[in-house]
């Protein structure tokens, strides 16, 4: 290549720098509206032309379905929702080409290419597998395909709604089941695109379910950040992490409306005329120009606003015309209290009520997902062998809502997968590398993130394979280590083998085993300081009711029960809520919204219900209407769990308001049946160990002193010094474990506890009482 060449080439190379500079800004503000698209001209010219011909297309939705199953109605709630064109291909093509599919498949792709919307939604199509064959030869896939699936029962409960019925109910049902049929090879074709979304419409789901099913289908990922006033530089440093490590699109509104204004579009040249008249930009505008941003048709699906919204109710009409938000993240120094004025936490406590809310003086882009409820959580158990990690897994999945997952039933479930004719599952061995392997596919399977399991430790065989193992699921939540000292090991071993003593070998490999365990526990231990996994020794050589007391101080929820006289406590429960990090449930506000939803257990708490008379102080419309008082409480419980299992992320403390309801009964036959005592037992079993009964009334109470001031306890009174017996000293009695025969298997020796000395810590008072 002589000079002259090269300096052709410099000069293209300056003129295509040149032009990227230029064309960038325009490039990234259409990107934002999905009008942006890539073809890559490096391959066939077949390829190339395929790619151009889609590039001209909207992003496509399309909605499937039996006659009358309700297509139409969930296409039309998502043009409304997200800003689509809506067609309906029955009405608008099927009738002109009645006998030729092909035909009215390609003049579909005619109208869209015409299409000045960026997405469209189309009811009705396909109906065939070659219909939609025909359709992706000549477009591009669909974004998603709808399908709903109804019976014959719903599809004529709404064909007998209609005006006027379009067709007989003979016929209809004739076509509903030809239907079901003929679009089987279609299924299975989108479910292997990984493009399918079922959705189930029946008598027994609510109309507003099916549609906020389907909203789900085309919901982004919005976040919304604010920031207290000295927390600025900590606001731009998250904006950058989540933009740049998390993948999201910021959208800052007040430039978003500058550059909209500037640009003269037809929201901009709205926003102008209010900016003249020296009035306020209405809330509407900033939502539609955030709806055309976030439902653009563009691959962006993760959003994190700021600058927006700066009032509840902004939030409350974004949410209802645009998008639900995910997440809020309110950023505060440490050192400051959360919201200074109501007002300015009047967006947190909406946010808070709803458990979408994180208060925090540093972000970790890495904790994201831990924020959200949604990361990974399970449980590992490992303890030598007969130590109980079946039986403590298996309580732990019963009592806290974990799933089980025992390694044998995988590892059978593993065999069965791989087998072959010529290969049956009973001759396949499964080696550890495969079986960790298949559990950590069977995790990311999931698609609810917030499930939690339990496993029992798989059957290690090297110290070093406790590091794949935690290569492919990640740290656990919690690491339980089961103690149980080897004499006893061997004590059940013998009761196993039916009081035989045991032979060398046997002995021998418990040894081996149990040594193995030692080098594991050393691993962990090392595992524990470096990485932070919380680690916890469990004994097991006691009783069952000690070991589960042991895992209830680990795992189980810390609730709070509130009694209140008075009407406002919600607000003021919910900012101590957002302050102090704990999990806020209101009782009677969650019956009520499960009976206005219609839940399962909404309707189970509706067909229950026997109002009770209540005394004048609690006869309120709410009270009247919710009170736990009128609902079968198991019901309620079992309500109040799923909410725990629902909403609680990383918070150690539950506060449970409106379930203590004997105190509100009028009649005295009410007050006997409800027995208070047998209420606390039935909460502390359902939700867990009940740590505090707060009871909040009106009376006043003189808090004049200084809260804070030391105050020093009376005198030690003179005790007389009695010389203790040296069995007395150090130790309890020892507890003798038995086999049946009545054997001594050994010796349990618990030390005593150390006798509560007062004198030994500094107090405060407390309406003028110590504690």
């Amino acid at each position: 290549m002589d000079g002259d060449q090269h300096a052709d080439r410099a000069k293209v190379l300056e003129q295509i720098v040149e032009h990227e500079a230029a064309v960038g800004q325009v490039l990234d503000y259409y990107e934002q509206l999905g009008k942006v698209r890539t073809v890559d001209c490096r391959g066939y010219d077949a390829e190339v032309y395929q790619q151009a011909a889609g590039s001209v297309l909207p992003r496509v939705r399309l909605v499937i379905g039996p006659r009358c199953s309700g297509k139409k109605t969930v296409a039309k709630h998502l043009a409304k929702r997200a800003g689509m064109q809506f067609i309906d291909f029955h009405e608008t093509l099927k009738r002109t080409y009645p006998d030729d599919s092909e035909k009215a498949t390609l003049e579909l792709i005619k109208l869209l290419k015409k299409e000045q919307k960026t997405q469209v939604v189309v009811a009705g199509f396909p109906e065939t597998l070659k219909q939609f064959e025909v359709y992706v030869a000549n477009a591009q896939l669909p974004q998603a395909v709808l399908l709903i699936n109804a019976e014959e029962d719903i599809c004529m409960k709404n064909n007998d709604e209609l005006p006027i019925p379009t067709v007989d109910s003979p016929v209809l049902m004739q076509e509903v089941n030809e239907y079901n049929k003929k679009i089987k090879p279609l299924i299975e074709r989108l479910k292997k695109l990984n493009i399918l979304v079922q959705l189930d419409n029946s008598e027994k789901i609510p109309l507003k379910s099916l549609l906020e099913k389907a909203s789900e289908s085309i919901r982004p990922e919005v976040l919304i950040v604010r920031a207290h006033e000295k927390s600025e530089d900590l606001l731009e440093s998250t904006i950058i992490d989540l933009v740049q490590h998390g993948g999201y699109t910021h959208l800052n509104v007040s430039s978003l409306q500058k550059e909209e204004i500037d640009r003269r579009t037809r929201v901009g040249c709205q926003m102008l005329e209010y900016s003249k008249k020296g009035k306020i930009i209405p809330v509407e505008c900033t939502i539609s120009m955030l709806r055309q941003l976030i439902y653009s048709g563009s691959r962006q699906k993760k959003f994190v606003i700021t600058r927006f919204p700066e009032e509840a109710f902004q939030l409350r009409l974004f949410e209802a015309t645009c998008s639900k938000v995910l997440w809020e993240f309110y950023l505060c120094p440490g050192h400051e209290p959360p919201f200074a004025t109501p007002a300015e936490g009047a967006i947190e406590t909406y946010m808070s009520a709803g458990h979408r809310l994180t208060v925090t003086s540093s972000f970790n882009i890495a904790d994201l997902e831990k924020y959200y409820g949604r990361s990974l959580q399970y449980i590992l158990v490992d303890g030598p062998k007969l130590s109980g990690k079946t039986t403590v897994a298996k309580g732990i999945a019963e009592r806290y809502g974990y799933k089980l997952v025992e390694t044998a039933g995988m590892s059978e479930e593993l065999k069965k997968k791989l087998a072959t004719e010529e290969n049956p599952a009973e001759s396949i061995n499964v080696s550890f590398e495969q079986l960790v392997e298949f559990v950590a596919e069977t995790f990311d399977k999931r698609a609810n993130r917030r499930e939690r399991y339990v496993l029992d430790l798989f059957p290690l065989e090297t110290v070093e394979q406790i590091d794949l193992l935690l290569n492919a699921l990640g740290l656990p939540t919690h690491f339980l280590r089961l103690e149980c000292p080897i004499d006893y090991i061997k004590g059940r071993y013998k009761i196993m083998n039916g009081g035989q003593d045991l032979g060398e070998d046997q002995i021998a490999e418990l040894d081996k085993g149990f040594s193995f365990y030692e080098e594991c526990k050393a691993k962990l231990d090392k595992l524990n300081e470096d990485a932070g996994v919380q680690c916890h020794e469990i004994k097991t050589f006691v009783s069952p009711d000690k070991t589960f007391q042991q895992i209830e101080s680990i795992l189980g929820s810390k609730i709070i029960l509130l009694k209140s006289e008075e009407e406002n406590v919600d607000k003021i429960l919910e900012k101590l809520a957002i302050r102090y990090g704990y999990l806020y449930l209101n009782t009677m506000e969650l019956i009520r919204w499960n009976i206005a939803e219609g839940t399962t257990i909404g309707q189970e708490l509706k067909q229950t219900k026997k109002p009770k008379e209540l005394k004048e102080a609690y006869r309120t419309a709410t009270e009247l209407e919710y009170s736990a008082a009128h609902y079968d409480l198991p019901r309620v419980l079992a309500m109040l769990r799923t909410a725990v299992e629902e909403f609680r992320t990383t918070q150690n403390f539950i506060v449970v308001n409106g379930l203590l309801s004997s105190h509100k009964l009028e009649t005295p036959s009410d007050q006997l049946n409800a027995r208070p005592m047998d209420e606390l037992f039935m909460i502390n079993k359902a939700l867990g160990k009940v740590h505090t009964v707060l009871s909040l009334s009106r009376d006043e109470y003189d808090v004049t002193e200084d809260l804070t001031k030391a105050e020093a306890l009376p005198p030690r009174p003179v005790e007389k010094v009695e010389e203790k017996k040296e069995e007395d000293e150090e130790e309890a009695a020892p507890v003798e474990e038995l086999d049946e025969e009545g054997k001594l298997l050994c010796k349990i020796v618990e030390k005593k506890k150390p006798v509560f000395d007062p004198y030994l810590y500094e107090w405060t008072n407390t309406e003028g009482h110590p504690r």
